[in-house]
């Protein structure tokens, strides 16, 4: 995969127990596509050391502004030089007071000063450290420059207390980066409203009817989406229970008229809707208010219709996409939705195949009558293909 490919990040590591966390970072960085190139203070190699990041990054891993060359004198001004975006990860409370007050004693705070690409810092600390009035003097200094600081996680601490102070999951910190690189991609400013996950249709307060969608799909198109500088509306059912992508505003619905309002109210001023959602196409008539008890006897329950939410949206100026998951003629049935619904694009996939797994095999189709037949492929890989797609539909439209 190479969605980030000649994107140039400069990763600085600063001395914290934490800076083992980073590595899976830099790593999945690095296999995006990403040009990393990874800095680090003296006590950081105390933690890590620079052979690891330089075997992960595949290129020479800095220590000191001395390490200097004759063809890069100023090794901090060149690493800057073209910068995407520099991530500070994880940030001790010296480093980031350095950067706060323009100081550059180090590497890491020389490049820091010397960089005009985005800045974000990662603070790792005590949580002692993490709320004195010093600490956050210098955090709302740096907001105020337009660095971006992300809040540090709740736990169990290195010192052994619990608070506020750990660094965020590697997943969170690649979510942050890789939403700053997608920042000015074709889809900038350009918002989407997506769905995933299945809708949970209440029988009485602890039963309900649903399906199995996992809701992989969703969350990788919003990814996908994300990468490709769009303003993500994320509307996700509370089955899914996997990590959200960064950036996204997301929605929580359970039910499908739930998922009609939140779908109804984002798509105001959105260029495109992509209902990923696998929602209910029928809801008991009734939803008893305490617990069904046996009674020896069949229980009967009766069906009503759900609203169809992509047939209720109005068409233009949006765009929209729907899903067919069928399992049985698979595009003969994908054609009929598209026309019902006066859909832009259909994306019709094997429902027995594809729901709950790990992989998609989908088919394309846009009103036009253009195909695009995908393999079969990981979601992840999959929904970057689709979101490529619906990018370029979108910009011809």
């Amino acid at each position: 995969m190479s969605r980030f490919q000649g994107k140039k990040v400069v990763f600085g590591v600063s001395g914290s127990i934490a800076a083992y966390k980073v590595v899976q970072v830099v790593r999945d960085l690095a296999l995006l596509g990403a040009d990393v190139h990874v800095i680090m203070t003296r006590s950081a190699t105390r933690f890590v050391t620079p052979l690891t990041f330089q075997a992960l990054s595949k290129n020479r891993v800095y220590t000191s502004a001395w390490d200097a060359s004759p063809d890069h004198p100023e090794i901090h001004v060149e690493l800057s030089r073209n910068a995407d975006l520099m991530v500070i990860a994880p940030a001790t409370a010296n480093t980031m007071g350095k950067i706060a007050l323009g100081l550059a004693s180090d590497i890491v705070s020389l490049t820091a000063l010397a960089c005009n690409a985005p800045l974000i810092v990662i603070p790792a600390m005590n949580d002692q450290m993490w709320t004195s009035s010093v600490v956050q003097s210098h955090v709302h200094r740096l907001v105020e420059r337009g660095v971006t600081v992300m809040q540090p996680g709740y736990g169990d601490l290195a010192s052994g207390d619990v608070g506020y102070g750990r660094l965020p999951d590697p997943e969170d910190i690649l979510g942050a980066i890789r939403w700053h690189l997608g920042r000015k991609g074709p889809l900038q400013g350009r918002k989407l409203v997506i769905t995933a996950g299945g809708t949970r249709e209440p029988l009485d307060p602890v039963r309900y009817i649903g399906n199995r969608s996992s809701g992989k799909m969703g969350l990788a198109l919003s990814q996908a989406a994300i990468d490709m500088g769009a303003d993500v509306t994320l509307i996700v059912t509370n089955s899914v229970q996997e990590s959200l992508p960064w950036g996204a505003e997301v929605v929580r619905v359970e039910t499908s008229a739930e998922m009609l309002e939140a779908v109804s109210s984002a798509v105001s001023n959105a260029a495109m809707l992509i209902m990923a959602a696998a929602v209910a196409d029928y809801a008991p008539a009734q939803t008893s208010p305490s617990k069904m008890k046996k009674t020896g006897e069949d229980l009967v329950v009766r069906l009503v219709e759900t609203q169809d939410i992509l047939a209720s949206i109005s068409k233009a100026p949006i765009a929209k996409v729907g899903f067919a998951a069928e399992t049985e003629n698979l595009i003969q049935n994908a054609k009929a939705k598209l026309t019902k619904k006066n859909l832009d694009v259909i994306i019709a996939n094997d429902a027995v195949e594809t729901i709950g797994s790990e992989y998609a095999k989908v088919v394309i189709i846009s009103k036009e009558n253009d195909y695009l037949e995908l393999p079969k492929l990981p979601k992840e890989d999959a929904a970057q293909k689709i979101i490529s797609y619906l990018t370029n539909y979108l910009l011809s439209r």
